[in-house]
This record gives C-alpha cells, structure tokens and sequence, in this order.
C-alpha cells in the first residue's frame, strides 16, 4: 500500500510509463543507447533463441513425419484385417455348403470329396480369423501411440468444423430464400452438437 509520495518514488521505477521495460525487469538484457558491447550480446541472445526454436520445431517435424507413418501403418493394419476377416467369412460360408453338399450328394466319391472340402475351408476360415485378430491387435497397440491418437483427434476435429461450415452456410441459404424455420432448425442441431463438442467449443471461443 502505498501512504505517501515518498512510497510512489520509491516504486514508480517498476511500472512502465511509456511501454518501454525498466532494465531491472527486462526479461532479455536490455542494450544501452549506442553501446556496442550490449547490442551484440543482445543479438547472440537473439539469435540462440532462435537456433533454439528452430531445433525445437525440426525435432516436431520429425515426430509428427514419423507419427504420420505409424498413422498410414495403423490404416493398413485396419483394411488388411478387414480382407482378412473377409476372407475368413467366405471360408466358413463355403465349409457349411461342402457339408451340405456332403450330407445330399448322391455319389459317395463326392460326399467324401465335399466332406474333405469342407474340413479344409473350416481350417483356413480358422488360419484367417486368427491372422485377423493379429492384425488388430498390433493395429490397437499403434492406436494407442499418443502421437497416432492426436492425429487422428486433429482429423475428427477437422472434419467437424468443415461438417460446421456446410451447416452455417446451408443456414445461410435457408435464410436468404425465406425458410426461416428450416434455419432455425438447423441452428439448433448446430448448437446441440458444439455443445457436446470441446474441441468445437474451444475453436469458436
């Protein structure tokens, strides 16, 4: 608290009266008029900070380039693990129709032929499910990443705002033609949905 004009003497160095920051408090040591000593310290300070962000901004790029390729492994692993399953399915769809054509064929040559058939489609149906479940499961442990996950939140939170952007400017058109209650409806929706969104909240604060 400040009880006398003597207390504000005493203080008024610490503010700045005219944007400029006393030297006692400059976070970067502040160059004397003219003197030449203070400005080259002031721009090896300079240009340290610098070095420095640009290390810390290539060594971003080089986890972000590698977490994108764990991103394009982890899709792969995705859609493999889909044909696989695939593939699986068709095998255990053809094993029942052996088996079936095994319990109604008239020739014993092809009953026996159907029955062999269908054992091995139930063993390859079997192969296929359990190299799928593999391909999950390494495709879960990438997921995982925290890189991988914040990938792909800025993709869903990419696709959200420009889902936004289309709503605003169907909004935009229902407005100009007059259908003022379809506007209204979809204003609506569009607040329900950023509501229930943080990222969406956060980008439009």
């Amino acid at each position: 608290m400040l009880n006398s004009l003597g207390d504000l003497a005493r203080v008024r160095d610490r503010f700045a009266v005219d944007d400029r920051v006393p030297d006692a408090m400059a976070l970067v040591p502040m160059a004397g008029d003219g003197d030449p000593a203070s400005i080259a310290a002031l721009a090896a300070s300079a240009r340290r900070a610098l070095d420095e962000l640009e290390g810390l901004a290539a060594r971003d790029r080089d986890r972000r380039d590698e977490a994108v390729r764990g991103l394009d492994r982890w899709r792969q692993l995705q859609a493999e693990a889909d044909r696989v399953s695939g593939i699986a399915g068709e095998m255990r769809r053809a094993s029942e129709r052996a088996r079936a054509l095994a319990e109604g064929a008239f020739e014993p040559a092809a009953r026996t032929q159907a029955h062999s058939v269908a054992d091995h489609t139930a063993r390859l149906g079997t192969q296929a499910d359990a190299h799928a479940t593999a391909l999950r499961r390494e495709a879960e442990r990438l997921g995982a990443c925290h890189d991988i996950r914040q990938l792909l939140d800025e993709e869903h939170s990419k696709e959200q705002e420009m889902e936004m952007r289309e709503m605003l400017a169907l909004v935009g058109e229902h407005l100009d033609s007059g259908r003022y209650e379809e506007a209204r409806q979809l204003l609506t929706s569009l607040e329900q949905s950023i509501s229930s969104t943080p990222d969406l909240q956060c980008s439009n604060n």
